[in-house]
């Protein structure tokens, strides 16, 4: 037996704890790979999951994304041009003209009378061009006023408003007539007014939706026609961040005043609406351009139908209008657009006239607008992201129902509140009534433009998919230009008659009346909706709430034709 080699006790002993600690390292180190890779083996299934759910979701879109995208940053370049635009033109309005009493007077002696006028020039045109030619002649107008605006008359303004006559008629006629004055004196303001307006009728509701009508199929719509609205959100909340940024940028100082520093502050504004314009054409070029073949064909359809139009006699507009009238699709979403249109210059009067008390200064009312076109986009772009799933959940016919309910309910209750609790209290836990009002009001104004933009404007828009070619063009026309103004000017002149019988021309006192009103008119758009429906609803919720493989689009579209 070998003898044991003479190694002292403490080395020993440090020997064996280190062959332990080796051990109990070795077995550690195996303890940890196996629960790492047990936690990695868990969170590659996780993102496995997560990945296979995100293909589920965009497999319907699968080869649309290259029609997607150009679409959703023209929609987008458009809408942030609209958002300065609504800004700017309530700021001048109600600022300069001392109140939100104006408005009703604009919109029937100025805005009405533009829209009636571009209405006819847009019939006639369509009728000698199609596609490229008529959407740059309906733009065109626009883009050339707003230059001339900014470059000419307003800098010029205080020359050209005839402020000393007017001065001496407020001095004699009834104070009920204060609004119509104003529009006179101011009247720049007023063109622009009334310029500003119908873009978001001609150049977001008509051109818009015209192009993308005539570049999108049926089956498709239900799916990329809430997503277009997302870039258009998403250049609303550039717009109002940009609305604030300006204020903050040309701030008030000791040696710039308040009308020097909106002054700077509009020229760069219109000066962004103007290279806006300016990009629009350019993606609208590129839209057009992006498939050859389809625009070759596109081009070779818009002649044969020109020689065809040609070949026949002219139809004047009365007898296009009266064409349109026999159709009930027609007529339903005209009464819609009647009553869209009243209820929205209702509430936004009222609204804007709480607004117009808090925010005296063009400066500070143009920036409180651009947070509330701020949170009206990112509530609008959550909506528009669920917006699919609402169409396929509930069909068509519910999910165009949601934007006159919200209006009835919402647009309600605030106008109660605003008509009553005035009366009754004059703060709230420390906070004045007129601020707890006004932002209310600009809470149920987001989510009634959400639902709006993000359901009801798609879902408004597929019933024109497939109808014929008079009532896609003359037809949206009317509707889009001329209805909404009409409605609108009803409630002009509703509110007209009652600031003609109140005796300080203002329109607290009638808050009641205008209550009444709203809460009919929206029952009036629900029930229209609900006509729309019956006519051809149950086809449009076929689009919308079935899989793709149960859909017999072309018989469905057949069945949406106008009858001979």
């Amino acid at each position: 037996m070998a003898a044991m080699p003479n190694v002292p006790c403490s080395k020993r002993r440090d020997a064996a704890v280190a062959r332990c600690s080796n051990h109990l390292a070795r077995s550690s180190s195996t303890t940890d790979a196996a629960a790492g890779g047990t936690i990695t083996t868990h969170a590659a299934l996780g993102l496995g999951a997560a990945k296979r759910s995100l293909d589920r979701a965009l497999a319907p879109y699968d080869g649309l994304w290259s029609r997607v995208l150009p679409m959703t940053l023209l929609f987008g370049v458009m809408s942030f041009c609209n958002c300065i635009l609504d800004a700017t033109k309530d700021t001048l309005v109600v600022t300069a003209f001392g109140g939100a009493e104006q408005i009703p007077w604009l919109t029937v002696w100025a805005v009405l009378p533009l829209s009636i006028v571009v209405l006819a020039v847009y019939s006639v045109a369509s009728q000698r061009m199609f596609g490229r030619g008529l959407f740059y002649v309906s733009l065109a107008p626009f883009v050339a006023f707003f230059a001339v605006f900014t470059f000419v008359l307003y800098p010029n303004h205080a020359s050209l408003h005839p402020h000393a006559l007017i001065t001496q008629l407020t001095a004699t006629l009834p104070p009920g007539l204060t609004g119509l004055l104003a529009i006179i004196d101011n009247w720049t303001y007023t063109l622009f007014y009334a310029f500003a307006e119908l873009w978001g009728d001609v150049v977001l509701s008509l051109l818009f939706w015209a192009y993308a009508n005539d570049t999108t199929t049926l089956e498709d719509a239900a799916l990329v026609y809430p997503l277009f609205g997302i870039g258009a959100n998403i250049a609303q909340y550039v717009g109002g961040v940009l609305l604030c940024f300006v204020r903050t940028a040309v701030p008030v100082t000791a040696t710039r005043s308040a009308d020097a520093a909106w002054d700077i502050q509009l020229r760069i504004l219109m000066s962004c609406v103007l290279v806006g314009s300016a990009v629009l054409c350019g993606i609208y070029e590129f839209t057009r351009k992006r498939n050859k073949a389809d625009e070759m064909e596109r081009v070779k359809s818009e002649s044969r139908e020109l020689e065809e139009k040609s070949s026949k006699p002219a139809v004047s507009l009365g007898e296009s209008l009266g064409m349109l009238v026999r159709s009930p699709q027609i007529q339903c979403l005209t009464v819609m657009a009647l009553a869209q249109g009243i209820t929205a210059n209702v509430f936004q009067v009222a609204w804007k006239g709480q607004m117009r008390d808090i925010f005296p200064l063009p400066a500070d009312y143009s920036a409180f607008m651009g947070v509330v076109s701020t949170w009206q986009a990112v509530v609008t772009c959550i909506c528009m992201l669920g917006a699919p799933y609402i169409f396929r959940k509930w069909g068509w016919a519910k999910t165009t129902a949601l934007t006159p309910w919200v209006i009835l309910w919402a647009g309600g209750a605030w106008m109660a509140a605003s008509a009553w609790l005035p009366g009754v209290t004059s703060s709230m836990m420390g906070v004045p009534m007129l601020s707890i009002l006004c932002m209310a009001g600009a809470a149920v104004y987001v989510f009634e433009k959400a639902t709006k933009f993000s359901v009801f404007k798609p879902a408004e828009e597929m019933v024109y998919i497939g109808l014929d070619e008079n009532a896609k063009t003359r037809g949206k026309a009317s509707v889009d230009i001329l209805g909404g103004q009409l409605g609108k000017s009803g409630g002009s002149v509703l509110i007209q008659g009652l600031l003609l019988c109140s005796t300080t021309g203002h329109l607290a006192g009638a808050l009641p009346v205008l209550f009444t009103v709203h809460t009919i008119v929206a029952g009036m758009w629900i029930a229209a909706v609900s006509a729309l429906a019956f006519h051809h609803g149950d086809l449009l919720d076929a689009l919308t709430s079935v899989d793709d493989d149960d859909k017999d689009t072309a018989d469905l579209v057949c069945d949406l034709q106008q009858p001979a």
